[in-house]
């Protein structure tokens, strides 16, 4: 699924992208 949120990320504005990576680390750590 990374490459998806790649992706989405750069379709994203800098906030919405800020609380996606968050959301990553949230995962990751899972």
């Amino acid at each position: 699924g990374g490459v998806i949120i790649r992706v989405a990320g750069k379709l994203l504005d800098g906030s919405t992208r800020s609380k996606l990576d968050a959301l990553k680390k949230e995962i990751a750590m899972k």
